[in-house]
């Protein structure tokens, strides 16, 4: 999924529902929802590839930002 278009369902949930910003965001562990914790970071920008994830400060690109991770 692209960010435009989780920022765009976000936005529509919470435009049809401004109660939803005071909910804890969770994400699920994989696609069966075997394990689901809280979000406890804010998002990073980085390079995504075969199962593994670069982090970059945002003052350091360095190779292909091709992801966000939101964990």
């Amino acid at each position: 999924m692209k960010l435009k278009d989780y920022l765009k369902n976000i936005n529509e949930l919470v435009k049809e529902n401004k109660e939803l910003l005071e909910l804890d965001v969770v994400y699920a562990s994989d696609d069966e929802g075997n394990y689901f914790d809280k979000v406890k970071f804010t998002p990073c920008i980085g390079t995504y590839e075969s199962g593994s994830f670069i982090t970059f400060k945002e003052d350091s690109h360095k190779g292909d930002l091709n992801a966000i991770c939101i964990n």
